[in-house]
């Protein structure tokens, strides 16, 4: 079985999907109780799932390259092939979106077969168009590739992992989504450490939050959101150093504070501040 599963709530249920032997299931669940499990699509190499305005979104690539938008409204179901992909020659990992009410941007980690490199392409598209957008190279391995969320416009956050120099190095981009236009890529990480596990946040008050470790660091930084081309990030270094591994890490808002959570010798951590300031130490 596929471990990859989304999980939806809508309307006081719970929708969970997941992929068994190439299907697509759909399982209703209401208090505590299965109702029932559809088959929803066939022949499923990799999918994910959202909720928008109550319209539950789902993406996914087929076993011959299609790359199709489900929609389960109330008014009942919608299927639409997007495009096709090149299955034979790539295979499609990865594969993340963001939804509003005139667009859905899909993130795809694609590999190349034959020169064995993994690179992240995102899609945008809206009731007219499709723009393909190749955002470079990204290291694939037991560490999420990259990590995307939005801000109050509606612009997209990405953050990503690379090589550079032999070393994974950790960059951060923004895609203007009136303009439909990547800025350029800003490496953030330091460039004698690989970079491990990473988390993005955009915040209430359009504050966008950067959280990664490395082998002996816990890394974080944060800026206003704006259209600049010039670094202006808070960095806070103060964190205790670690000599091995951190996992499990997180970084949610609650209210005004935004929280910081890590795993360490099976001990959970947390570091909390109020949005806009920096911590203590730590």
């Amino acid at each position: 079985m596929n471990e990859e599963k989304y999980i939806v709530n809508k309307d006081e249920s719970t929708y969970l999907f997941y992929i068994d032997d190439k299907n697509l299931h759909m399982q209703i669940i209401k208090e505590e109780q299965k109702l029932e499990n559809y088959i929803i699509e066939q022949n499923v190499e990799c999918f994910c799932a959202d909720i928008n305005e109550d319209t539950i979104h789902i993406i996914c690539i087929n076993s011959y390259g299609n790359l199709i938008h489900l929609q389960y409204l109330d008014s009942g179901t919608k299927k639409d092939v997007l495009t096709v992909l090149d299955i034979q020659h790539n295979k499609f990992n990865g594969i993340k979106m963001c939804i509003d009410n005139f667009n859905i941007d899909i993130f795809i980690v694609v590999l190349n077969i034959k020169a064995n490199n993994y690179n992240l392409i995102h899609y945008s598209i809206n009731n007219i168009d499709l723009e393909k957008y190749k955002l470079g190279e990204v290291v694939y391995d037991e560490y999420s590739s990259y990590k995307i969320d939005i801000d109050s416009k509606n612009n997209i956050h990405l953050i990503y992992r690379a090589y550079n120099n032999s070393k994974i190095q950790l960059y951060y981009r923004m895609f203007n989504k009136v303009y439909k236009r990547w800025l350029v890529p800003e490496k953030i990480s330091d460039r004698n450490l690989d970079t491990t596990n990473i988390n993005i946040l955009c915040d209430s008050n359009n504050y966008v939050h950067l959280f990664w470790t490395t082998t002996t660091t816990l890394n974080y930084v944060y800026k206003k959101v704006d259209d600049s081309l010039i670094s202006n990030w808070n960095r806070h270094l103060d964190f205790k150093q670690m000599y091995d591994g951190v996992y499990n890490t997180m970084l949610i808002q609650v209210g005004n504070d935004i929280r910081l959570f890590w795993t360490h010798h099976k001990t959970l951590y947390c570091a909390q501040t109020e949005i806009g300031k920096n911590y203590g130490k730590i």
